[in-house]
């Protein structure tokens, strides 16, 4: 989900805005992803660092948002569309930030990678 937003939001929007227009608005998504992590991060520790009922709460609270944009994107207000944008990239950044961070960490204490920065860089890379 994030790089089908990631890349094709700006072309989508496009067909509404103006590509200046589109550009920016799409930039809000992207700015949402950055506190994402954050708030997924405090929440998680709030629930004694339970990742994974975080990541699926939010991720459960983004269906709704995302059915709306695939159902009414073409008539929902440029107020509105932005103020989606921007959930959704909490929503999805959070969740992407988290995973990828925690679960390569993780792994940096596995025995069979300790030690060895090939196999962890191997590991980092195919994360994400």
């Amino acid at each position: 989900i994030n790089y089908v937003l990631f890349f094709w939001l700006p072309l989508f929007l496009q067909t509404h805005f103006s590509p200046d227009q589109a550009n920016m608005i799409s930039t809000l998504y992207d700015f949402g992803m950055m506190p994402g992590g954050i708030i997924v991060g405090v929440v998680s520790d709030a629930m004694g660092g339970r990742r994974g009922c975080v990541i699926v709460v939010f991720l459960l609270i983004l269906c709704p948002l995302l059915l709306l944009m695939a159902l009414f994107a073409e008539t929902l207000g440029t107020v509105t569309l932005m103020t989606m944008l921007a959930s959704m990239g909490i929503l999805i950044g959070g969740p992407n930030n988290i995973v990828t961070s925690a679960v390569a960490a993780d792994l940096a204490e596995h025995p069979s990678v300790r030690g060895s920065k090939s196999s962890l860089g191997t590991v980092v890379g195919l994360i994400n």
